[in-house]
């Protein structure tokens, strides 16, 4: 059910799930800032994660450059969506009903705006050490 490399056994979790549980709560304040309404955010996040699921089972299933490949797996896909939900959800429990005001150069300046940069920092941090530590 977990692995740090699925190239071992097919897992639900791994690490990366950390990025799209951060990508829930992203995607959530993001089409918040539109002002796009919870069951319209949710269908619009829910429908790009999916997408990139997708890509990840069909087009990570051809032949690396190096002949190397390691297939995504449904399994993996399926912790993904679940750990993207999650994020989801406990942004909407937390943030719920809050106003995202920005500056005059559109600038979040309350605590959501700065939640949503902090989160996006963070999650291209793990993406860019999980790639160092494959380049090793």
């Amino acid at each position: 059910m977990f692995a740090s490399d699925e190239s071992i056994r097919p897992a639900y979790f791994t690490p990366w799930g950390f990025n799209h549980f951060c990508s829930g709560i992203l995607m959530y304040l993001f089409f918040s800032l539109l002002q796009f309404d919870t069951m319209s955010n949710f269908a619009l996040s829910l429908t790009a994660h999916t997408l990139y699921e997708i890509k990840d089972i069909f087009i990570m299933q051809l032949p690396a450059v190096d002949g190397v490949s390691v297939p995504a797996t449904v399994e993996n896909s399926i912790g993904d969506t679940i750990t993207f939900i999650a994020g989801f959800w406990l942004a909407w429990i937390f943030f719920k009903g809050m106003p995202m005001p920005v500056d005059g150069k559109g600038v979040p300046v309350n605590v959501k705006g700065r939640m949503f940069l902090l989160l996006g920092f963070l999650t291209l941090v793990n993406a860019l050490i999980y790639y160092i530590e494959d380049l090793g």
